[in-house]
């Protein structure tokens, strides 16, 4: 697949694909090493030990591995003499030795489940007294001298099966790790890219509604006055939103260090909820309070920031009822009205999200934040008719 075709993927699998190249790679250069380690000091021993009984090298060759010689005739043929029992291993090697005839040359030897390293030694004419036992100076034959790797062998084969294994289920497991993650961040592009539209759409409402009233002014067909309080609730709308954008990049740089102190709850709710007065006196809303004696340690100016967001979700889309309760260990608001679907739940606290009703829902994000920030949770949950969000502090 070429680079520009690659780059048409979706990145949640090129993230898979990669992971499974990665692990892929891994557990085979792993498995290389292993092998070129292992495979390699066992060549490398059973060939001293060969070349140590051959008298090709100096040394003894029981302190290096074991190493065994199989008497062979001109025919490369075991002889029996009626006493010698030799093994199937034995027997096998010996039609091997007749198949390749390289004398002097140390091979390698698979005879189904065994393995050796074998050295063919001509004993015709030759003077090495250590052979003589075998018959006089005119002897002749052969002499197959092996060293036996089978356990070596089917170790490393072993090893080399258990990489395999932990290859394939590796490159699953990352190829799966790979694609969650590729398919979060396309999730987080694509919100960040929705929150950014809207963003857009909500900073311009507030700016024309500013610019027209500006130029009612301009023209005298707009009362001064009534255009300055507009110009001001708008200016102030803006303001919130900027700042609630600043102070979630503040939270994400861990720029924010808390200031913790004992809070009384009930006093601090209640003063938190005055300033809603004239907009719950406004809409008509019933506002009950359910408060305990209690006290936590937190932040009081972020802390406030934080339900102040979830007491201006509930008031803005309350039908009738807001309801705030604390029961020692858990601060909670619940309104009935506007009601998020099930997809909207699961996103409420996302940072970016924008749901149906063209929220950018930053205040709810930025309140999760704080709360986490404090060691606590947030959790919303659709309770009878409204919606139900609750902070646990222990």
């Amino acid at each position: 697949m070429s680079w520009e075709k690659l780059k048409g993927v979706r990145l949640r699998y090129r993230l898979a694909i990669s992971a499974v190249l990665a692990v892929a790679l891994t557990m085979g250069a792993a498995a290389a090493v292993f092998n070129y380690v292992l495979g390699g000091r066992v060549a490398s021993e059973a060939r001293n030990a060969i070349e140590i009984v051959m008298g090709w090298s100096e040394g003894d060759s029981y302190d290096v591995r074991n190493a065994y010689a199989l008497p062979l005739n001109d025919s490369f043929e075991i002889e029996y003499d009626g006493e010698d029992w030799y093994s199937d291993e034995e027997i096998l090697l010996a039609s091997w030795c007749a198949a390749h005839p390289a004398v002097g040359d140390i091979q390698r030897a698979r005879l189904g489940a065994w393995t050796c390293y074998v050295c063919i030694y001509d004993l015709a004419g030759d003077d090495w007294d250590y052979w003589m036992a075998f018959g006089d100076d005119t002897a002749s034959g052969y002499l197959a001298v092996y060293v036996d790797v089978t356990e070596e062998q089917a170790l490393i084969e072993a090893v080399n099966i258990s990489f395999a294994l932990i290859g394939v289920i590796g490159a699953a497991v990352g190829g799966l790790f790979g694609y969650l993650a590729g398919k979060r961040i396309e999730e987080s592009q694509e919100a960040q890219k929705r929150f950014y539209e809207n963003m857009s759409h909500e900073l311009k409402t507030p700016l024309a509604a500013i610019r027209g009233y500006a130029e009612g002014v301009e023209a005298q067909v707009v009362d001064p006055e009534e255009a300055a309080r507009v110009i001001t609730g708008e200016t102030e709308r803006m303001s919130a939103q900027i700042d609630a954008i600043l102070n979630l990049s503040r939270l994400e740089a861990g720029g924010i260090t808390l200031k913790r102190e004992p809070l009384e709850v009930a006093d601090f709710v209640q003063d938190c909820l005055m300033p809603f007065e004239g907009a719950v006196r406004a809409r008509g809303l019933d506002v009950a309070l359910d408060l305990v004696e209690g006290q936590v340690s937190a932040d009081e100016n972020w802390f406030a920031h934080a339900f102040t967001n979830v007491v201006t979700n509930a008031v803005r889309h309350a039908g009738t009822r807001v309801c705030v309760s604390y029961d020692g260990s858990e601060l909670a608001v619940w309104n009935d009205g506007v009601v998020p679907s099930e997809a909207e739940l699961a996103h409420l606290f996302d940072r970016f999200y924008a749901g149906a009703s063209g929220g950018t829902g930053v205040g709810l994000a930025l309140a999760r934040e704080i709360v986490e920030l404090h060691g606590w949770t947030m959790a919303a949950t659709l309770v009878g008719s409204g919606l139900r969000v609750a902070i646990r502090m222990a």
